[in-house]
C-alpha cells in the first residue's frame, strides 16, 4: 500500500506555467519552480526562511506577489511525523496566477532525543511556557512520547532560590519503552509559578461580579484562600472591590495576589445618576434601547456614583436613543397631602409655583387640574387602582427640562430620549426623574422615611370606643385644625373589617385586604370635634382593632405640617372611676353585677376562684344580671364562652 507520502509526492510540480494551471492555450508569460519537500525534526522551525519560497523563472506580466496557506495534518504511530503542506500562489500585476506545493515532513522526538539536565539554575518562565519545556528544550505538544514528572523541595524553606529534585518518567507512547531521569534545580522567579488564568468581570453593578482562575505553574496542587473566607478558584456575585488572594502550592510555599473586581461607575462609556428634583436617587426598572447591537454591557446599580450605565461595543460619536423604564413604587410619595394641595390649588387658596407639581398633579392627561385628577390619586392611596388609567407612574426627563417646561403641555416634549455623544469617554449623563402623583415632591428613595417631616409632637389621636349598635365608633382628636388626614385600621386577628357607618364629610373609605383605608380632605382647616365619631367599624372586640400598615397614618395642619396619629382604645370606667374591661359591672361588685354587651350574641360565663376551681356557670345575654352576694370577697376570673367567637376573661373584685 501506497503511504500518504508517496501519494503526494506524485503531485509536486516543480515548474508550471499560467497555461497549464487554466487549461488556456496561449503563451506561457509566468512560470515558477517550487521549493522542494523538507524534512525537519518535530518542534523546529519551519517557517519560509528555513523552507524556501517558490523561484520566479519567467514572467513578463509585471510586478510577482507570493502568498500562501498551509494544511497540517498530525501523525500517528504508523508514520511518526506530521505533515504540513504548504499551498504558494504566485500572481503577477498583470493578473496571471500560478499555484504550487511544498510537502514539510516534521519527524516527532523519540524519548532518546530528550536530553535530561542532571543538576541547573533555571528562571521560572513569566509567560504561558513551561517549566518543563524550558528545561526540556522541546514544544509544548509532542507527537510520540508522554512526560511525566514528580516535584520534592528540598530546600529547608521557600527561601528564593528554590531547590527541588524533579524525577521524570518520558513514555514512548507508541511502543511502551520508559526513560527515567532525574534534575536538580535552583529555581528564581519563583512568584511565576503562582500565575493564573484569568477571567472576570469587567464592569460590576450590585453583586454580580465575578473571578475564575486556572493555574500555570506546574507545582500542584494549587489551594486558594480569599480575604473572604472563600477557598476556591473562583469567586461569584461579589460587588466591585478588592479581593486578596494567598495561593499555596504542592510545597506550602505561598504567594498573595491582589485583583480588582471595577465598578460601573470606572469602565461604563455612558452612564450617570437617576434622580429626582429634590436630589433623591431613583432606580428605573430598566433601560431600553432603540439599537441594542451598539451595546456589550448595560446594569442598574443602587450603589455609590453611577446609578445606570452601559458599554459600547465601539466608541463612536452620535446619538445614542434610550429611554428609562419604571412601574413599580406606585404609592410612593403619594398621600392624601397630595389631594390637599391639589384642592388649594384649584380653588386658587394657594397655587402651586413649580412647574413639576403641576405636571406631576395631571395624572389624568387631560391639559388642566380638576376633581378627575384628584379622584385618580385618591384611587391609588386607598388601594382601588394599583396603576393610574392614563399615566405611568414615573416619568424621566431630561437634564436641560426645566429649561423647557412648560405648564398644562405634554410631557414627551420634556422627556429623556437620549445623549449625542461628541467625545469619548462620557460617563455622566443625568436624567431627572418625576413621579407622578407626588405633588409635595416627597420621595425620598426606595427606602424613603417621612419621619422628619413629621411633627414630633403628635397632635392627633385616633381612639376606638366601646360597642355599640352601629358597631365601633373611631374618634379623632387633634389640638389643631386639620386639612386632612389618612390611616388604614385592621384586625390584629386577621378578621376582616367592614364599614358600619361614616359620619365625617367627604371621607372615602375603602376595604381591600381585611383592612379599611380611608382618605379625607377639607381645602379650609377644619376642627373636628373629639366626641363625635368619624366613622363606625363593624366587630365586636374594639381591642383587637389597631393601623395597618397599607395607608401611612397621619394628618395635616392649616400649615400642611405632617403630624403622625396614634391609635388606642378607648377605656370604660366603672362607678368608682377605675378603668374596666367594659362588659359587665360594677366592678368591684358587691351584691350583683350586669352583663353589657351591646349587640354582640350571648353566651355561657363561668366564675373561677384565684385557686381555680370553678364556681357557678350562667347563660347570659345582654343586660343579664349575675348574684354576687353569695361569693366571698377577693378577685375572681371571669370566662365568656360564646360559639364562633374567641372566650373573653376578665377580672372581677367582689368586696
Amino acid at each position: 500500500m501506497r503511504t500518504i507520502y508517496g501519494l503526494l509526492a506524485g503531485l509536486i510540480m516543480p515548474v508550471l506555467s499560467f497555461a497549464d494551471v487554466c487549461g488556456v492555450e496561449r503563451p506561457s508569460t509566468l512560470t515558477v519552480d517550487c521549493p522542494l519537500p523538507v524534512t525537519l525534526k518535530e518542534g523546529s522551525a519551519f517557517d519560509t526562511t528555513v523552507t524556501g519560497v517558490p523561484k520566479v523563472t519567467a514572467n513578463t506580466g509585471g510586478k510577482v506577489t507570493i502568498s500562501y496557506l498551509e494544511v497540517y495534518q498530525k501523525g500517528d504511530c504508523k508514520n511518526r511525523a506530521d505533515l504540513v503542506t504548504r499551498i504558494f500562489t504566485i500572481t503577477n500585476a498583470a493578473g496571471e496566477q500560478v499555484r504550487c506545493n511544498q510537502f514539510i515532513t516534521l519527524q516527532h522526538l523519540t524519548i532518546n532525543d530528550i536530553r535530561i539536565p542532571v543538576d541547573t539554575t533555571i528562571d521560572y518562565p513569566d509567560s504561558l511556557s513551561t517549566l518543563t519545556v524550558k528545561l526540556l528544550r522541546i514544544p509544548k505538544s509532542l507527537g510520540s512520547v508522554k512526560i511525566n514528572f514528580f516535584d520534592t523541595r528540598i530546600s529547608e524553606n521557600c527561601n528564593i532560590p528554590l531547590r527541588i529534585r524533579r524525577q521524570w518518567s518520558i513514555e514512548d507512547v507508541c511502543n511502551g519503552q520508559v526513560r527515567t531521569g532525574t534534575t536538580f534545580m535552583y529555581v528564581h522567579k519563583y512568584f511565576n509559578n503562582y500565575k493564573q488564568i484569568i477571567s472576570k468581570s469587567d464592569a460590576v453593578c450590585e453583586e454580580e461580579g465575578f473571578i475564575t482562575l486556572s493555574p500555570v505553574g506546574e507545582f500542584a496542587p494549587y489551594s486558594y484562600r480569599w480575604h473572604t473566607g472563600d477557598s476556591v478558584a473562583f469567586l461569584f456575585d461579589k460587588p466591585a472591590g478588592t479581593y486578596t488572594l494567598t495561593i499555596t502550592d504542592r510545597f506550602n510555599c505561598t504567594a498573595s495576589v491582589v485583583y480588582d473586581l471595577l465598578s460601573m461607575s470606572q469602565r461604563a462609556d455612558i452612564g450617570g445618576l437617576v434622580r429626582n428634583d429634590k436630589g433623591y436617587r431613583v432606580t428605573p426598572d430598566s433601560v431600553l434601547f432603540e439599537n441594542e447591537d451598539l451595546i456589550r454591557k448595560f446594569c442598574i446599580s443602587e450603589n455609590a456614583g453611577l446609578h445606570y450605565g452601559f458599554t459600547l461595543k465601539n466608541r463612536t460619536p452620535g446619538l445614542y436613543k434610550y429611554r428609562m423604564v419604571k412601574n413599580s413604587q406606585v404609592r410612593d410619595g403619594i398621600s392624601t397631602r397630595d389631594i390637599v394641595l391639589i384642592q388649594r390649588h384649584i380653588l386658587q387658596l394657594e397655587q402651586f409655583a413649580d412647574t413639576a407639581q403641576i405636571i406631576a398633579a395631571d395624572v389624568n392627561f387631560n391639559g388642566q387640574l380638576t376633581a378627575a385628577d384628584i379622584t385618580e390619586i385618591r384611587r391609588i392611596i386607598l388601594g382601588v387602582r394599583e396603576q393610574f388609567t392614563s399615566a405611568k407612574p414615573w416619568y424621566f426627563l431630561r437634564p436641560d427640562w426645566r429649561n423647557v417646561a412648560k405648564p398644562y403641555r405634554p410631557i414627551s416634549e420634556i422627556e429623556f430620549k437620549g445623549i449625542q455623544v461628541n467625545n469619548f469617554p462620557l460617563t455622566n449623563v443625568n436624567v431627572f426623574a418625576l413621579k407622578m402623583g407626588d405633588v409635595d415632591l416627597s420621595y425620598r428613595g426606595f427606602r424613603q422615611s417621612l419621619a422628619e417631616d413629621r411633627s414630633s409632637s403628635n397632635t392627633a389621636i385616633l381612639e376606638a370606643g366601646p360597642l355599640q349598635r352601629k358597631g365601633v365608633p373611631v374618634y379623632l382628636s387633634s389640638s389643631k385644625a386639620l386639612t386632612g388626614l389618612q390611616f388604614s385600621l385592621q384586625n390584629k386577628g386577621g378578621l376582616p373589617l367592614e364599614i358600619g357607618e361614616v359620619i365625617l364629610p367627604d371621607v372615602h373609605v375603602y376595604a381591600v385586604g381585611g383592612a379599611l383605608n380611608l382618605s379625607w380632605t377639607a381645602p379650609e382647616p377644619v376642627h373636628l370635634n373629639p366626641e363625635q365619631p368619624v366613622l363606625y367599624v363593624k366587630t365586636s372586640h374594639p381591642e383587637d382593632l389597631t393601623l395597618g400598615g397599607f395607608v401611612v397614618a397621619e394628618c395635616y395642619d392649616a400649615d400642611m405640617t405632617i403630624n403622625t396619629l396614634e391609635f388606642r382604645v378607648r377605656k370604660e370606667l366603672n362607678s368608682n372611676g377605675i378603668e374596666g374591661p367594659g362588659w359587665f359591672g360594677p366592678n368591684p361588685a358587691s351584691d350583683q353585677m350586669t352583663i353589657n354587651l351591646g349587640i354582640e350574641p350571648g353566651g355561657w360565663l363561668e366564675l373561677y376562684s384565684p385557686d381555680g376551681r370553678k364556681h357557678q356557670g350562667y347563660r347570659v345575654e345582654n343586660g343579664s344580671t349575675i348574684p354576687t352576694q353569695q361569693l366571698s370577697c377577693g378577685v375572681y376570673l371571669l370566662r365568656l364562652v360564646r360559639e364562633g367567637l374567641p372566650d373573653r376573661y376578665a377580672k372581677l373584685m367582689v368586696n
